[in-house]
């Protein structure tokens, strides 16, 4: 992922498990990581600030 302002590749800055579909039994439950991405460059107004997030689901 990168930087919507400067366009620098984006660093991986948290990760968070998560479910989806689990408040009701007739639904299948999924589990993923939300990914989330910060701007690694200093002279970035958004420099370690949060650019982005993505599912990545667990099989």
């Amino acid at each position: 992922m990168q930087c919507k302002k400067c366009g620098m590749e984006a660093f991986i800055s948290g990760k968070k498990l998560k479910f989806e579909g689990d408040t009701s039994p007739k639904t299948e439950t999924k589990a993923y990581n939300e990914i989330t991405y910060s701007c690694r460059n200093k002279q970035c107004s958004q420099f370690e600030k949060e650019v982005g997030t993505e599912k990545i689901y667990l099989d």
